[in-house]
């Protein structure tokens, strides 16, 4: 009976360290308003189930997007992620306005609430998020958009 004690301690210790290994993770993302832009592609690390780490780049229409997120991942596959990006900024103060505010390089400060479905080693992921401007220097929000709401699909694997 000890026996089967200590196999079944090993066994399960040794299932356990297979399913908190690292795994590397690879996406592609199509977003409106996102912060790596209208299309990305991010690479990362999730060194256990509930954390993952990324960071990626993308094309936005007034120029490239720079980014890192934390992921935080309930046991069903749903949770908040948290991150920050730079890149080129112009606000269109509405929807087919002539002019827009150049705002340059710009640092965003994001928070979002996702949904994953998988299969295997693939998944796809949606998300709703909030992003908002930041002023490095002060160290403070800028003031325009106050907070800009933003949409992502992204399909991805875990290795």
């Amino acid at each position: 009976m000890r026996k089967w004690l200590v196999m079944i301690a090993i066994l399960g210790a040794s299932g356990m360290a297979h399913a908190e290994r690292p795994t590397l993770v690879g996406e592609l993302g199509v977003g409106v308003g996102a912060p790596l832009g209208i299309g990305s592609l991010a690479l990362g690390v999730a060194p256990v189930r509930w954390l993952e780490l990324t960071a990626g780049g993308g094309w936005a229409e007034y120029g490239t997007q720079l980014g890192a997120m934390l992921r935080l991942r309930s046991k069903h596959d749903r949770g908040l992620a948290f991150g920050v990006s730079r890149g080129h900024y112009e606000h269109t103060p509405y929807f087919f306005a002539t002019e827009a505010n150049d705002y340059g390089e710009t640092t965003w400060v994001n928070g979002e609430l996702y949904s994953e479905h998988g299969v295997g080693a693939s998944f796809v992921r949606f998300s709703f998020g909030l992003a908002r401007t930041v002023d490095i220097e002060t160290r403070s929000y800028r003031n325009d958009p106050v907070w800009a709401p933003y949409l992502n699909v992204t399909i991805g694997f875990r290795r």
